[in-house]
């Protein structure tokens, strides 16, 4: 079956064979090799998320902890702070009282603040927001008023509580501070974190700001991600009681469970150890069996406080997972084993089927070539190395070889043609040069070239004769002996043509010395006439050059007196132009000087207004001042305002100095401007006096230039009729001189010739 089938297709058949034994092959040791990647990428999952939920957990506590920062800092605490404060120094408190909460001042004051507090708690999540006081920690408000509040927790039953111990780290400390999560009595018991951060106003201690964290925010960041119930991750702190619930343990580790019963409900072991020392890493069957793998790490609350982050999970659980993906990995198998077929066929295609069909295609093109079809052979083309790229180079080689012996023939024609037409022009010099390839065209290309050099030498003695004949040289003959046919007609017809030439030169010659004798007669009366009509012309034209010298003095002088003429009405304009445009100067200044006067009132009004803005922002500074704290703000509104009324005044100022200067400078413009007016009547009355004086001038000067018209036009005449003459003395005198020209050139052209 595979003897009939072509090269492209067997080579398809074992590919695709070869690509199945070996997708199967790879399958397998796939399948081996995935398992054992998809347990570590499990493991290694379960320790990202691990490392995910720590991040989780400490940016909780960092915003918690900025949330703090900001609110302790507001301006609503402080003031809280310090209204509590003025009530308290009216009640005259003692340090191991209680704090009256109750108070009816206390309570109206707590309840003014109250809305903002329960708003910020909800917003954020809190349990409960606390207000300590300074001295003795009493709890001076509380949101959720459990029965904490007024509470003195420097000598009260909550000295030992986690509210305590805030309190008294915020006394000494700048920073936000933490509580480890620890039962609360007044909370039912719940096991509480609290954080706290002093509030300071002008650099004194008026009270310690707290919260009360809710511990579900904690416990549903380390289950966020719904996992299977053989994989746990959880909190401890370092008592070994769990600060999240786990999931595997329920009746015992949880968070309420642990710190009930802490005998059973403790994580002390190895890997929580490690973690609270402040290491990282894995461990194998630590607690729960032999198949468990444990994560540990660890987690850092402010400065004292150290928590362990554990992740535990069971290999079966990995390994169901990673069985579950078993047929998609059969799946993806069978895909990637249909592309790679597909890879290899387009492999086999471009390496071996395409470079085949390529060696195909050029002999095809080649064998058009021969054929003359193709004007060039085509080369075969191919970037393989192999035993194709072999073969394509043997077949380009010969083809070149081929091809480059018949464009030797192809030149050898395109020569022949070319000397062809030459001889055929009647150009007997050139030969066939061209080589060729074929040895039939060599042998015609001999022939031809003799043929043509015994043509030459036949016609050599005819051209010879002729080249004397264009000498002038008629005496040499054409040999006929040796030619035959019409070479030897051409001879004879040359030399016939030679002696009918000769005896027409001889006649010419006798002609010519008659001509010559008459020509010289006639020219000697001509000469005599053409000096009488060159002496007349000359006498017209010397009249003609000095009446033209006079019209041309007169015109020049009749131009520049019009000239003045149209500048004495152009300046008398001007005069006129000028005496009217000072006239509106005057009246510009005379308007500037109203609207400055209007301008110097306005000046009193903006200083009136200056002075009133100065007194209301004097005013208002006394007001902010006696306001205290929360007038400082518009303290320094009022200082800017009585800025501005200053730099006001001081443009007022600007203002009326420089409209002083413009009232001088539109004064001295009005006096310049009356003066100008004087000046343009003066000058009008000297311009109207030259234009009369000029008017005279160019009437008598238009009188002369008619007079010198009437003798220009009568030398004009004279001058006509003496070029006329002249015109036919040059002609006569031109013939006479190309009859004796002619005469000689024909005597001298006779003496060169033989004939």
């Amino acid at each position: 079956m595979l003897k009939n089938m072509s090269v492209k297709n067997k080579l398809l058949v074992f590919s695709a064979f070869f690509i199945c034994i070996t997708s199967a092959i790879m399958g397998i040791e796939a399948y081996i090799s995935t398992k054992s990647i998809s347990m570590d990428y499990e493991f290694a999952s379960i320790e990202n998320k691990l490392k995910l939920k720590k991040k989780l957990i400490e940016s909780f506590f960092e915003t918690k902890q900025t949330e703090v920062q900001l609110i302790s800092k507001s301006f609503v605490i402080k003031n809280f702070f310090i209204d509590l404060k003025e009530i308290e120094l009216e009640l005259k408190l003692k340090d191991k009282d209680e704090y009256p909460y109750k108070n009816s001042e206390i309570a109206y004051t707590s309840k003014y603040y109250e809305p903002y507090l329960v708003s910020f708690m909800k917003t954020n999540q809190y349990y409960d927001i606390f207000l300590l006081h300074p001295k003795n920690g009493s709890v001076m408000y509380s949101v959720t008023k459990e029965s904490d509040l007024g509470e003195n927790l420097k000598y009260g039953r909550l000295l030992d509580t986690g509210l305590a111990h805030i309190w008294q780290q915020a006394v000494n400390s700048k920073e936000v501070v933490y509580s480890d999560m620890a039962p609360y009595a007044p909370s039912k018991g719940i096991p509480s974190i609290f954080m706290g951060q002093r509030v300071v106003v002008d650099g004194k201690l008026i009270g310690i700001f707290a919260i009360q964290l809710n511990t579900d925010a904690i416990n549903d960041i380390m289950n966020f991600e719904e996992e299977s119930e053989s994989t746990s991750e959880y909190l401890v702190g370092e008592d070994y009681l769990m600060r999240s619930n786990h999931r595997i343990l329920k009746r015992t580790h949880t968070i309420k469970n642990s710190f009930l019963n802490p005998q059973q409900g403790n994580m002390k072991t190895q890997a929580v150890s490690l973690a609270l020392d402040g290491k990282t890493g894995l461990i194998l069957n630590d607690r729960l069996g032999d198949d468990y793998q444990t994560y540990y790490d660890y987690i850092r609350l402010g400065k004292n406080i150290m928590w362990a982050i554990i992740a535990e999970t069971s290999e079966d659980s990995i390994s169901g997972r990673v069985n579950g993906i078993i047929p998609q990995l059969i799946v993806s198998a069978i895909i990637i084993m249909l592309i790679i077929s597909v890879i290899m066929s387009l492999i086999v295609q471009a390496n071996i089927i395409r470079p085949l069909e390529q060696i195909i295609d050029g002999l095809h093109m080649f064998f058009k070539y021969l054929n003359g079809e193709l004007d060039n052979a085509i080369e075969i083309k191919t970037k393989n190395k192999d035993e194709f790229g072999f073969i394509a180079d043997t077949i380009n080689s010969n083809v070149l070889k081929i091809e480059k012996n018949l464009r030797k023939d192809k030149n050898f024609i395109n020569d022949m043609k070319l000397v062809s037409n030459s001889v055929k022009r009647g150009d007997f010099s050139s030969r066939i040069s061209a080589e060729a390839g074929n040895k039939s065209f060599l042998e015609l290309k001999e022939l031809l070239n003799e043929m043509i050099l015994t043509l030459e030498e036949s016609l050599e003695d005819s051209i010879h004769v002729l080249a004397d004949y264009s000498n002038n040289k008629y005496k040499k003959k054409v040999p006929t002996d040796k030619s035959h046919g019409a070479l030897a007609k051409l001879g004879k017809d040359i030399n016939t043509v030679g002696g009918v030439v000769g005896d027409m030169l001889n006649s010419n010659k006798q002609n010519s010395n008659l001509l010559n004798e008459f020509s010289t007669k006639l020219e000697e009366s001509i000469f005599s006439l053409k000096e009488s009509v060159a002496q007349q012309s000359n006498n017209a034209e010397n009249i003609k050059n000095l009446i033209d010298g006079i019209s041309s003095s007169i015109q020049t002088s009749s131009s520049k007196i019009s000239l003045m003429d149209k500048f004495s009405r152009e300046s008398k304009i001007t005069s006129i132009e000028g005496k009217e445009l000072s006239i509106s100067i005057s009246n510009s200044m005379e308007n500037i000087n109203k609207k400055i006067d209007t301008i110097k009132k306005e000046l009193s009004v903006i200083d009136q207004i200056t002075f009133q803005t100065k007194i209301l922002s004097l005013n208002a500074a006394v007001e902010a001042a006696t306001a205290g704290e929360e007038g400082k703000g518009f303290a320094v509104v009022a200082g800017e305002v009585r800025t501005l009324a200053g730099k006001s005044s001081n443009a007022a100022n600007g203002i009326r100095v420089f409209v002083a200067d413009a009232i001088k400078e539109s004064q001295g413009g009005i006096l310049i401007a009356k003066e100008m007016m004087n000046k343009f009547s003066d000058l009008e009355q000297k311009v109207g006096n030259t234009a009369e004086i000029i008017e005279k001038i160019v009437s008598f000067s238009e009188k002369q230039t008619e007079s010198i018209i009437g003798i220009e036009n009568a030398i004009t005449k004279i001058l006509k009729v003496s070029q006329q003459n002249n015109i036919v003395v040059d002609t006569t005198n031109s013939i006479t001189n190309e009859m004796k020209e002619l005469s000689e050139k024909i005597a001298l052209e006779m003496e060169d010739k033989e004939f």
